[in-house]
């Protein structure tokens, strides 16, 4: 493994990340506050993505889509760029993974809600109930963490708050 170190002032120019993956991270974080403050939640109100649990439940799914094998050449790119990897890649976005489909309705059961995104692991075009409320990280058969199912929900960050209120009180 070869050290390398990014001289003062150029780490916008130089650093792998500046350079193109988190221009991706934040698309597909705007896209997830977009639509919750568009659409909201099954029931018609709008979804609290600014809640504690919310907030990591967005920072989980952010890490697991762009976690997936099908963007490792995003990734690798971001290095290219840089400067630091010299090898050939295709290359792939966030929305040419996630966002470019035709269909317009969930893939999931009998689910007939808007589509939002198309899963970089299972590849199975989802809701955004069944994205963000239903946790697709622990649902997608692809994904490394299926079956695990002890997910923080909005009920428990209501709870967690009112214990912070007793204590602080």
């Amino acid at each position: 493994m070869e050290k390398m170190f990014v001289p003062a002032k150029l780490t916008g120019t130089l650093q792998p990340l500046d350079l193109y993956f988190n221009r991706e991270l934040k698309y597909l974080a705007k896209k997830m506050y977009g639509h919750a403050a568009l659409y909201g939640n099954e029931d018609g109100r709008a979804s609290r993505l600014v809640d504690r649990n919310n907030i990591l439940k967005l920072q989980s799914l952010l890490h697991f889509i762009l976690s997936a094998p099908v963007l490792q050449p995003m990734i690798e790119y971001s290095w290219i760029l840089a400067g630091l990897l010299e090898k050939q890649v295709e290359h792939v976005n966030v929305y040419d993974v996630c966002f470019k489909f035709s269909e317009t309705e969930c893939q999931t059961n009998d689910c007939n809600q808007l589509a939002f995104i198309n899963c970089s692991w299972c590849r199975t075009i989802i809701c955004f109930h069944h994205f963000f409320q239903q946790y697709h990280v622990t649902k997608c058969v692809s994904g490394p963490y299926f079956g695990l199912d002890n997910v923080p929900n909005e009920e428990d960050d209501v709870e967690m708050d009112e214990n912070i209120d007793d204590i602080m009180n």
